[in-house]
Order: structure tokens, then sequence, then C-alpha cells
């Protein structure tokens, strides 16, 4: 019985490109899409992957057993931190647009959203008894619970 194969890899030739796309001084905040668009741009309509591939890819599922698709990861890891570096720069140089640098880094790497990171809360797990062995109390706290019970009108009738 044959081994069925499947059609050939896109993302030797994808990534060759990408090199040249990724790392323009120009492009500094591009969405998965545009960044597939402007890679595509540049490639044989057989060579031109979808979003889905591009994302699939990303995850790191690039069912690829040549160390070509192990490359994939590192240069857009690579192009990041350079993007992120070079914003900072531009951030840290520019006293009069600081703000927008500012707001654009807190919004292409989510571990710098301020807001974000201000609103969070911390959740804390725990049980709480709510069981009461009245017989520990003495008679004195058993009474101010009964009045605190009554003025919070959370008992009905008397006790």
């Amino acid at each position: 019985m044959a081994k069925k194969v499947g059609r050939p890899s896109k993302i030797n030739k994808f990534i060759e490109v990408a090199k040249e796309v990724l790392f323009k001084e120009s492009l500094m905040l591009l969405t998965d899409e545009e960044l597939v668009f402007l890679i595509n741009e540049q490639l044989d309509e057989k060579d031109k992957v979808a979003i889905r591939t591009f994302k699939l890819w990303k995850s790191g599922d690039y069912s690829e057993k040549e160390d070509i698709g192990k490359e994939f990861l590192p240069l857009i890891k690579k192009a990041l931190l350079i993007q992120k570096e070079s914003l900072f720069k531009k951030f840290q140089n520019d006293d009069r647009a600081w703000q927008r640098w500012a707001w654009i880094i807190e919004r292409k790497f989510s571990e710098w959203n301020l807001k974000k990171i201000s609103e969070s809360t911390t959740e804390v797990k725990g049980e709480v008894s709510t069981k009461v062995d009245y017989s520990k109390l003495d008679e004195s706290t058993l009474k101010d619970i009964i009045r605190q019970l009554k003025s919070d009108g959370s008992t009905k009738g008397t006790l």
C-alpha cells in the first residue's frame, strides 16, 4: 500500500519572504492579518498562506520535520523584540509625544498594559466555615450575637 503524501509545505518560501518583511523599520504595529497580507503580496499564488495557517505555525504547529519549520517561531519572536526595543527607544527619546509611544506599547504588548494590570484583581481562594460551635462561646458573646442579629433584621420573631 502506497503512503499517502500531502501537498508540500509552504513554510519554507513563507519564511524566506518573512525575513525581508518582518525586519523593516517601518513595520511597527501589524496585526497577524496585515503581516500575512504583506508577505503573501510577495509570494507566488501557489505559495500564499491563509491566516489560519499562519496562526497554526505561530502556535508551533507547523508539522515540519525539517529544521526550517523550527526557524519560524524564533523569527517571529526576534521581530517582536526588535519592535519592542524600537518602541521603547522612541518612548524614551520623544519628550513631546511620549504618551503616543506609551499608548502603542500598551496595546502591542499586553504585559505593558498598565490599565489592565491595575484593574486586575488578585483572586484569593479559601474555605470559610459557617459552622459555629456555640457551646464554646460565653454568655456575653452569645447575647452580643443575638443583639446583632436582631438589629440587622435578620431574625424573625424572638429568640
